[in-house]
This record gives C-alpha cells, sequence and structure tokens, in this order.
C-alpha cells in the first residue's frame, strides 16, 4: 500500500510505502518530515481499521500543561454560557477561530492526557514493553497520580532505594519525554496498532538513543507497525546493526553475545522501509537496505568531516604540547 503526500506545506511530494512495519524517516527539511508523520496518521485514522497511536516532538510540552490548557478551555465556555447578547455571539467567534486550532494529531495527544484518570482503567497485554521501558531507560516507574497527571518514581525497581514520588513536571526531560509512551503501552495499546513517533531521540543521551532503537525493534517484533523520523546517527546506527545481524555470517552468535543483542531486536530488511529527505530539497528519496543495513551518505560524510577535523585538531595540539 502505498501513499503518495502531494503538495503538502514544505513538502512536493513523497511516496510512503505502508506495508512495511518500520517506517524510518531521516535526512534534512524538518517541517517536510512532520507533514509526512501527520499525514500517514490522518490517513491510517480515516482509512484503516487499525488503531495508529502519535507522539509528536511536543509530547514533554503536552505532558506538562495538558491539565491546564483543558481549565482554561472549561472557563472560556463557562464564560461564553454565562454571557449573552452580542458579546456572546464575539466569544463564539473566537473560541472557533482558537480553541481547535492544534493539527488533529496534537488535539488527540491533548485528548488523551486530558482522560488518564479513566484511560488507566484499561489494562493490555504489553505492561511488559512498558516495564522494559521504564527499567531499562527511565530508571523508574510512570504512574497516574489522584488528580489526573503522570507521576514518576524513580528507582522504583531497586528495593534498595527509597521510592520518592515526583510530579510529571519535576522531572528530567528523557522522563517527560517518554512517559506517555509507558501509559499508552500499559494501558491503551492493542496488537497490530501503528505507533508514529516523532523524533524518538528527543532529550536521550547517545547510550540511551541506541536503547530506544532497539526498543523500536521490539515493538516491531512483537506486532507492532512504527512509524519514526530521526537526526540521531546512533538511531539510524543501531538500527543498521539490527538489520545486519538478520544475516548468517561466522560467530554471529559471539558478537550478539558480546553487545548484549537479543533475537527479540533483529530487524528483516523487507520489513523495513527508510526514506531521505535530501537538503535543499522538498521531496524524499528511499534508502535501499543491503546486506550492511542502512547506509545514508550525507549522514556518513558529516560523521566522517567531524572525525577527520578532530583527528586534525587533536594531532596538531599533541605536536605543539611535545615542541613546548
Amino acid at each position: 500500500m502505498i501513499l503518495t503526500i502531494k503538495n503538502l506545506g514544505a513538502l512536493k511530494e513523497a511516496e510512503i510505502d505502508l506495508s512495511k512495519d518500520l517506517i524510518l524517516l531521516c535526512g534534512h527539511n524538518n517541517t517536510g518530515k512532520t507533514y509526512v508523520l501527520h499525514a500517514i496518521y490522518e490517513y491510517l485514522n480515516d482509512n484503516v481499521e487499525t488503531n495508529t497511536q502519535i507522539f509528536s516532538s511536543e509530547r514533554a510540552a503536552i505532558n506538562i500543561f495538558s491539565k491546564e490548557l483543558a481549565l482554561n478551555k472549561n472557563r472560556f465556555l463557562d464564560k461564553i454560557l454565562k454571557t449573552k447578547g452580542e458579546e456572546r455571539n464575539k466569544l463564539l467567534n473566537f473560541a472557533e477561530q482558537n480553541i481547535n486550532r492544534y493539527s488533529k494529531p496534537i488535539a488527540d495527544e491533548l485528548n488523551i492526557a486530558e482522560d488518564l484518570l479513566h484511560l488507566q482503567n484499561g489494562k493490555t497485554d504489553f505492561d511488559f514493553l512498558a516495564i522494559e521501558l521504564e527499567r531499562n531507560i527511565l530508571e523508574g516507574r510512570i504512574s497516574v497520580n489522584q488528580y489526573g497527571g503522570l507521576q514518576y518514581q524513580p528507582n522504583f525497581y531497586n528495593d534498595n532505594e527509597e521510592n520518592v514520588i515526583l510530579e510529571i513536571y519535576q522531572t528530567s526531560s528523557l522522563v517527560k519525554s517518554l512517559a506517555s509512551l509507558v501509559f499508552y503501552l500499559r494501558h491503551l495499546a492493542r496488537k497490530n496498532d501503528c505507533i508514529i513517533i516523532d523524533e524518538p531521540e528527543l532529550n536521550l543521551h547517545p547510550d540511551n538513543q541506541v536503547l530506544i532503537a532497539r526498543f523500536l525493534a521490539r515493538l516491531v517484533n512483537e506486532g507492532f507497525k512504527v512509524v519514526t523520523s530521526t537526526h540521531s546517527d546512533y538511531i539510524i546506527g543501531e538500527l543498521s546493526n539490527l538489520l545486519m545481524l538478520n544475516n548468517q555470517f561466522e560467530d554471529k552468535e559471539k558478537l550478539m553475545e558480546r553487545y548484549n543483542y537479543n533475537q527479540n531486536e533483529i530487524l528483516d530488511k523487507e520489513t523495513v522501509g527508510v526514506y531521505y529527505f535530501e537538503k535543499g530539497k522538498n521531496n524524499t528519496v528511499p534508502i535501499e537496505i543491503t546486506k550492511r543495513g542502512i547506509q545514508i551518505p550525507s549522514v556518513d560524510e558529516a560523521i566522517a568531516d567531524l572525525n577527520e577535523r578532530s583527528d586534525a585538531i587533536f594531532y596538531t595540539l599533541s605536536e605543539t604540547d611535545e615542541e613546548e
């Protein structure tokens, strides 16, 4: 199933193969990538029975401010109900122009964030994935407080540590960024769902970017479709490693054991689609996945240039030190 996107904002044209289980958007043109993610989300919502859940790049702010936005909206609607005549018409016109100004993906995220108390009553078969994310990356547990906001217990899985409880606004940007994904997996997820994540590397240290790449693969291998965009060469590189490990070669098992890879993280190239946004252009280029994984020239060149500069500066500095 090919989704063709044309003349959408900063994007002239893109063709995305929605039959793939993992769809990776990378490269330049940030706005274009966001348009593609939103277009995929709206298309799947309108045309496919499978549930689609999006985690936008604004997800951390949504976790913090959703309650405040909901309260302000309720106050404003209450004011409309108590106002009469021409003044009420003015308020209604203002509301029509401003209250629903968010795009559908953002509005849907806000609706979920405003209803956590009710939604937490649902339990899924994927709590084990929520726990993996909490243990391996967040190092603590996400839950809902009595007021319907997210909270975080650091060291929850470490019996030797005191379990303080922090409101979401008190936590690190890492926790804010991934808390809603944990909640979704624990309370809302269903098999064959499509999960869309804009920039999963947001606020993550490089070692956690590697772990989130492995987690994306875990989601795919548990039956989810995953669509994501990234700037991270760590994520691209680790997904490439997981694709290379799908080949059979000598000492593969030793390498997997040495670097703590699990079979449930390995990716089949036939299930993965990679699309590159070229610099200065407003279209996408499909990237061929080879036996050696994902190779994107501009990313490889940027890393090579950085390494070359670092080596030149380091060795020149070292020679100067020796002369002194």
